[in-house]
């Protein structure tokens, strides 16, 4: 990133987001909150039309093998057309600025006390809007039921042969493949290593 209107978000993102524990990716405006087999990513998103920021946040299973960096379940904390825009008052978007990355902290904490973490966030995701992610969880979590029934739903081509695989698993064999990919899926995404995911 380069420019003032870069540095002044990501010093705010820095001052709001760094506390919770959350890191910057490289110089890009995404800010990541690592759980290990799970992400909360934060985006500070730009438009080719203006200078500033849209809010984006989004949760990542890693058990499905992408390279990238993504946003599942996307909301827009600030509103769904809500831009932040950049008028060349550096102080009146600084001022603006630390009120949009306070919202993306707000979000941030309220998206980890949904999530939850462990068996409870299994359970939870198995019920989730996600048909693949909640069919994984429910393979790990040995139900094979709801498992099937959300791997018969549709899922998105790009997907389809993880469901496929995971549908023919037992929980140990899931559990396995999903460290697997958990493990490659961070070192695609430049993510530190972690002998435990779960």
């Amino acid at each position: 990133m380069s420019g003032p209107t870069d540095k002044l978000i990501a010093d705010a993102a820095m001052t709001a987001l760094a506390p919770l524990g959350l890191v910057r990716k490289g110089r890009s405006r995404t800010w990541i909150d690592d759980h290990g087999w799970w992400l909360i990513n934060v985006e500070f998103q730009p438009s080719s039309h203006a200078k500033g920021c849209y809010l984006n946040v989004g949760t990542q299973h890693l058990w499905v093998t992408r390279g990238y960096l993504c946003l599942d379940e996307i909301e827009r904390p600030l509103g769904g057309t809500t831009f932040v825009t950049f008028t060349g008052d550096e102080d009146a978007f600084a001022t603006a600025m630390r009120g949009v990355a306070a919202t993306a902290a707000e979000a941030v904490e309220a998206r980890r006390r949904r999530h939850g973490e462990g068996r409870d966030a299994l359970i939870a995701l198995t019920d989730g809007p996600d048909d693949l992610d909640a069919g994984i969880a429910a393979t790990l979590l040995g139900d094979t039921g709801r498992a099937r029934t959300r791997f018969n739903r549709p899922i998105h081509p790009a997907y389809q042969a993880w469901a496929d695989e995971y549908s023919a698993m037992d929980a140990d064999a899931a559990r396995a493949r999903a460290a697997q990919g958990i493990a490659g899926e961070r070192t695609a995404l430049r993510l530190p290593p972690i002998p435990d995911a779960w």
